[in-house]
């Protein structure tokens, strides 16, 4: 197992062994946990998704977990415990022992649920991985919880390996990394008058103490580099104090980041207010979306793209992919007023202003029979449009996060319900979401019980 803080290149790594196996044929799994995406970050589906892997990776276990799945129909329904020995250990156990190693990768563990979602999977692969064939190898990285690092530390067959912020090898490569990327930006910057050898090697000595050991440091401060004007970027960073720890070498890059993207408008209460909706939406969204789906809901008098397109170092989004964060610490950063100052983000207030929101579109676009289907005996391939989709799919979740002042939204949730309860069933049927919407309502149930709302008995949420 392989833990750090936030940002000192653990995805990097991963990512870069998992490629450097996937040409030798010797990949069995790559899973990335991300909490943005809901999906991926639900312990329960890992077991499944492993054998998943695996299976595509050879055609061996491709039949054995058939069969599996075959035999037991439900398999997905039961414990993961039962999973984990029908689905990886029993197949994997019949291949010969002289296989060479195959290797299963669990990039960001921590972002995989809460600490009592992923206590089962846990205890799981911390105690059980040992009844695996000895070809099976697996790599997992994780920020040091203490749920995590508790479950592992303490098993003899778990090697525990940190990454060491301070130490030469670490700053040698993100030097070297700093090298390459700088002569990158002076080949694309051909048409400037950059020395041959710019920005020298005395610069990027002090982006290297500045990255304090941060590979994403170094990685966010070359995507700022690399704008419109190379040389007065690079003079932005080097302005900034030289920070002591990994923390406050973060923050000290956002907040040059930020004000040299849009200082000269962060006065403008226009921009002011787009930048907070539409930063608080990308930051409390279940999924990531798109810009036009930001549109949509927000309803902003400009589109987001005119403010989401000033910060490219650090958010990734282009016309065609849905808006990110380039890295959690930038979320993190920005959701601590001691952190960020000017630039904080309530998320709370924002998952709030999302759940109203999702509220007010659907009213607007729920109806019976929303996509006009007749009895047919062919398969259905309607869809709806993308802010809808999001809408109908997560306004539980954003509901169920209020826990202050829940009575701003008591009296329009208790309307949707009489009038669009039946219509939102539907809309997710045409989603093909319908088995999900039973827990969705239960839970909805319970916040509203912990809540004291008394809504009007015509409404059946059992």
């Amino acid at each position: 197992m392989l833990y750090g803080v936030a940002g000192s290149g653990k995805s990097t790594l991963s990512t870069t062994i998992a490629n450097l196996l996937r040409e030798t044929g010797r990949l069995g799994a790559f899973i990335f946990f991300n909490r943005d995406v809901e999906e991926r970050s639900r312990p329960s589906n890992v077991i499944r998704t492993l054998a998943y892997c695996l299976a595509s990776s050879d055609p061996r276990i491709g039949a054995l977990v058939a069969t599996v799945i075959e035999t037991i129909p439900s398999i997905s329904e039961s414990p993961l415990s039962f999973q984990f020995r029908k689905l990886l250990i029993e197949p994997l156990s019949t291949l010969p022992t002289t296989e060479a190693p195959v290797v299963l990768i669990l990039d960001a563990l921590d972002e995989c649920g809460s600490a009592e979602d992923r206590s089962s999977l846990l205890a799981l692969l911390a105690a059980e991985s040992f009844r695996l064939p000895s070809f099976i190898r697996i790599l997992i990285t994780s920020r040091a919880e203490f749920d995590i690092r508790r479950a592992f530390e303490v098993q003899p067959h778990v090697l525990m390996h940190e990454l060491a912020l301070a130490s030469d090898d670490n700053m040698k490569d993100i030097l070297s990394f700093l090298r390459s990327r700088m002569a990158e930006i002076r080949s694309k910057n051909s048409s400037l008058p950059l020395m041959h050898d710019w920005p020298g090697d005395a610069a990027i000595l002090a982006l290297n103490r500045r990255a304090a050991g941060l590979f994403v440091w170094a990685s966010t401060a070359c995507r700022f580099v690399d704008g419109h004007d190379p040389r007065r970027n690079l003079e932005h960073i080097l302005r900034g104090d030289v920070s002591t720890t990994a923390e406050s070498a973060l923050d000290v890059l956002y907040r040059t980041a930020l004000e040299a993207a849009v200082a000269d408008r962060w006065h403008d209460e226009c921009f002011r207010t787009d930048f907070c909706s539409i930063m608080g939406t990308i930051l409390v969204a279940r999924n990531p979306i798109s810009d036009k789906t930001i549109d949509v809901l927000l309803s902003l008098e400009r589109p987001s793209r005119h403010t989401i397109s000033r910060l490219g170092c650090v958010l990734h989004w282009n016309d065609t992919e849905l808006v990110r964060v380039l890295h959690p610490s930038f979320a993190e950063f920005l959701s601590s007023p001691l952190r960020c100052g000017t630039w904080y983000i309530d998320a709370l207030l924002h998952n709030r202003d999302l759940a109203v929101l999702c509220l007010r579109h659907l009213e607007l676009i729920l109806k019976r029979n929303i996509c006009s289907l007749t009895f047919t005996s062919t398969p259905v391939h309607e869809t709806l449009p993308e802010a809808t989709s999001y809408a109908c799919i997560s306004w539980i979740d954003h509901i169920c996060m209020i826990a202050e002042h829940a009575e701003m939204i008591g009296d329009m949730l208790e309307q949707f319900l009489l009038q669009h309860l039946v219509h939102w069933l539907e809309a997710m049927s045409v989603l093909k979401k319908s088995r999900s919407t039973i827990a969705s309502i239960n839970r909805l149930l319970e916040w509203v019980h912990v809540c004291g709302f008394n809504f009007t008995p015509s409404i059946n949420l059992q």
